[in-house]
């Protein structure tokens, strides 16, 4: 019998956090640290558009959300910890969540009304594995907008392991469309408690 023979060294979460440089931006998918290249113009538009359009529906609610910038949300495995584009937290659930204060961590789904991926060349791991990986989590709503058409809407259809709200976004002419409408249907669906 041959052992098999990691080709990348794996580390724990633990290590992840405790290790993990402050003068750039790592993800750990299933025990492999990668770090995060910097957005180009054309998604950090897209992820800045998308916060102003969903701070402007929750203050207007005046709902207990936040969008922070360096958030990050294990798998329920432990295995992986990603870096949302966008994150809307719950401010009232995080007192729950027993990596919030040591770890800016999140692991909990109450603590995370929506999960936003911007696709890049990466996009099979938004569509398929953080998709999964959020789901199991409890997360209950996750959009993955896929501005250049990387991954292709068709993609969602895939799988049978995805969050049960899963809303696409693109650019098509000059408008932005997402898989249930225009953009106020998607920020009313978000806010709608679904």
């Amino acid at each position: 019998m041959v052992a098999a023979i990691p080709l990348v060294p794996t580390v724990s979460f633990e290590q992840f956090i405790q290790d993990k440089p402050e003068d750039k931006l790592y993800e750990l998918h299933q025990g492999v640290v990668y770090e995060m290249p910097q957005p180009v113009g054309q998604h950090e538009d897209v992820a800045s558009f998308l916060i102003e359009q969903l701070t402007l529906a929750y203050t207007q609610r005046r709902l207990p959300y936040r969008i922070p910038k360096t958030v990050l949300v294990r798998s329920a495995d432990g295995q992986s910890s990603y870096l949302p584009d966008v994150l809307v937290l719950n401010r009232d659930h995080l007192a729950q969540e027993p990596l919030w204060e040591k770890a800016s961590t999140v692991t909990r789904g109450d603590s995370i009304p929506l999960v936003v991926e911007i696709v890049n060349s990466n996009w099979r791991v938004d569509y398929f594995t953080k998709a999964k990986d959020y789901e199991e989590i409890g997360i209950p709503e996750y959009w993955i907008v896929d501005y250049a058409g990387l991954g292709g809407r068709a993609s969602l259809a895939t799988t049978n392991r995805r969050p049960s709200r899963c809303i696409a976004w693109w650019k098509e002419n000059t408008r932005w469309r997402c898989s249930g409408g225009t953009i106020a249907w998607c920020r009313r669906h978000f806010l709608s408690g679904r």
